[in-house]
């Protein structure tokens, strides 16, 4: 059996949860929050440019048999680290390194695709050596350039120098702050659209009845009336109005919930009433698990106010339903009032009250809007068809 469920219901529904909504979106926002705030550890940014303590630069005058390429850095740098040419400047200068650590300490490269080429020393250890391993340099490079490329003389643009350090440039670069509330933002969302998207499966999974339709399309019995605690005075009486002329051609009538005596106990007094007021004589057997109390209303009265037990009340119930002595004592009764209502426990927990049904003219379901389950009622209308117990309809509370 598929519910028929529209948008009005399911917006419904998701009002009626919006607790759950509330809850799922604040536990995202307060996840976003810590989310946001949390420690980050930034990673280390290599540069591209390690740090320079002494440079020096030049530039030579392009020729046909010389010409400056992307190559031309790696050409230099042949030259200078060569190990021959290592070994020499570390013998020169007395360095207490080896060649693969000065090799390190120097760094040659082409100034931005231009024809400039630079070398930098960047081992803080020989910035008092610095400028004089750059003059060697520079005179290395010119011999080679001599003897290779017949280039007379190199054009030092940049002499060799040592590079002074800002106290701005010695501060450690500060992470800027992050601006969080985009993060928080998409997280709160997030958690909101999971909320709606949770509500929304719990209405079509829940199986509770919603509507009106689910019982008449569905369950194929009829609703008498939709009993709202919202309702003022006039429109309850136009509830029951309608319950009245459902039961014109029934007159003794038991009325049964699944879950809330509360409420069963007021629709069964509000139709007394009703009946009261129109001049009905209207008697209510209050059934318990062992006795039937017998209550009458008075013409034009409300049941609240004045009901009277009548004496011929009974203490065994169970010997009335299985002697079948009931259909005695409901006769009785309907030539002694207009109307019998009779107040039952749940069906599924009383079975006095299932046995009952077999015995009056018809049972009237009170079901609460999303609590009831459509296969409780179901089941209980199977059970009732079983015993070729008359079924008169449904009446829906709303809270």
């Amino acid at each position: 059996m598929e519910e028929e469920i529209n948008l009005k219901e399911i917006l419904n529904g998701i009002w009626k949860r919006k607790l759950i909504i509330i809850v799922i979106t604040i536990i995202a926002l307060i996840c976003g929050i810590l989310y946001s705030n949390r420690k980050v550890e930034v990673p280390e940014i290599v540069k591209e440019e390690r740090e320079i303590f002494a440079k020096t630069s030049f530039t030579v005058i392009q020729t046909e048999n010389y010409k400056i390429t992307e190559n031309t850095a790696n050409t230099y740098h042949r030259i200078l680290k060569s190990t021959e040419n290592l070994e020499r400047i570390i013998e020169t200068f007395d360095l207490d390194m080896t060649p693969k650590e000065l090799t390190a300490a120097i760094w040659i490269r082409r100034v931005d695709y231009s024809d400039v080429i630079e070398i930098d020393i960047t081992d803080e250890s020989l910035i008092d050596k610095a400028t004089d391993i750059l003059h060697n340099l520079l005179i290395t490079i010119n011999e080679e350039l001599k003897n290779n490329y017949d280039i007379s003389d190199i054009y030092i643009l940049e002499n060799p120098i040592i590079v002074e350090k800002d106290a701005d440039e010695e501060k450690e670069d500060e992470v800027p702050p992050t601006d969080n509330s985009k993060n928080v933002i998409v997280i709160t969302l997030a958690g909101l659209i999971v909320g709606v998207v949770t509500v929304i499966g719990m209405e079509f999974i829940d199986g509770s009845i919603k509507n009106e339709n689910q019982i008449t399309n569905n369950l194929k019995i009829n609703n008498l009336a939709i009993i709202n605690s919202k309702q003022n005075e006039k429109e309850l009486e136009e509830e029951y109005r309608k319950i009245k002329l459902n039961l014109k051609k029934y007159k003794t009538i038991l009325i049964t919930d699944l879950y809330s005596d509360n409420v069963k106990n007021d629709i069964v007094k509000g139709m007394a009433n009703l009946y009261s007021k129109y001049g009905k004589k209207v008697a209510i057997i209050d059934i318990t698990e062992e006795k039937l109390n017998i209550y009458s209303i008075k013409e034009n009265k409300k049941a609240n106010d004045n009901e009277v037990k009548l004496d011929n009340s009974f203490d065994n119930l169970i010997e009335l339903l299985e002697t079948e002595q009931i259909t005695e004592y409901l006769e009785k009764l309907n030539k002694e009032f207009d109307f019998v209502l009779i107040n039952s426990n749940n069906m599924f927990e009383s079975v006095n009250s299932l046995m009952m049904s077999k015995f009056v003219d018809g049972t009237v379901f009170v079901v609460e809007e999303r609590k009831t389950k459509v296969k409780t009622l179901e089941k209980l209308i199977k059970n009732l068809e079983e015993i070729d117990s008359k079924i008169i309809g449904t009446i829906i509370t709303k809270k």
